[in-house]
């Protein structure tokens, strides 16, 4: 599972897919692709139903180092205020464009819509380029410093209940990194659990 626009211009037979991976200097054996689905009603403007499946050619072995992620119960909220995990390879800092060698790890707040919607430009809101959806939510801090960044696309935003993670949001946009007064904007994996199911079933 991924955001569609990380997908742009890439084909099953040019992925690669590797797993377990913490270190890019240690890439190992990858894994192949064998379709991708993307959400047919993707908007390519601004990023409503930014997510799409890749099923895989093998099944996967887990172990300590490849584990599953929980998709959200039915009902599931995301209450303001809640840290969640996100993790990455992107850039450490908006003008560092150096991608990490190394996974990262931040916890950040989900935040509340409102605060969210208020935080886009009014010129992007009024141009409805970039805007908020109910298939988004966002997170962070007001006063910035810790955010996913660019080459995070696509990785998830997990939150915890009894114990387990699920996969609350997708990496999907945000206007530079950690900024102060800004957000990164998650796909909101909630709302696609009954496409994502049959997706699957039919594939």
């Amino acid at each position: 599972m991924t955001v569609a626009h990380a997908l742009t211009d890439v084909s099953k037979e040019t992925l690669r897919i590797y797993m377990g991976l913490t270190d890019v200097n240690s890439l190992g054996s990858p894994v192949f692709a064998v379709s991708i689905h993307t959400h047919p009603e993707y908007n390519t403007i601004n990023y409503n139903n930014d997510i799409a499946l890749i099923k895989l050619q093998d099944p996967i072995t887990f172990n300590s180092s490849i584990m599953p992620i929980c998709l959200p119960a039915e009902g599931a909220t995301y209450v303001t205020g809640v840290m969640g995990l996100v993790s990455g390879f992107g850039q450490t800092a908006e003008y560092n464009r150096q991608s990490s060698n190394k996974l990262k790890y931040v916890q950040i707040p989900v935040v509340d819509q409102e605060t969210c919607n208020n935080s886009i430009p009014l010129s992007e809101r009024t141009r409805n380029f970039q805007i908020l959806t109910n298939n988004m939510f966002c997170a962070g801090l007001p006063e910035g410093g810790k955010d996913s960044c660019h080459g995070d696309n696509g990785g998830a935003f997990a939150l915890r209940d009894d114990g387990r993670f699920w996969a609350a949001g997708i990496v999907n946009w945000g206007y530079g990194c950690g900024r102060q007064g800004r957000y990164g904007f998650y796909s909101r994996v909630a709302n696609y659990v009954d496409w994502i199911k049959k997706t699957m079933q039919e594939n």
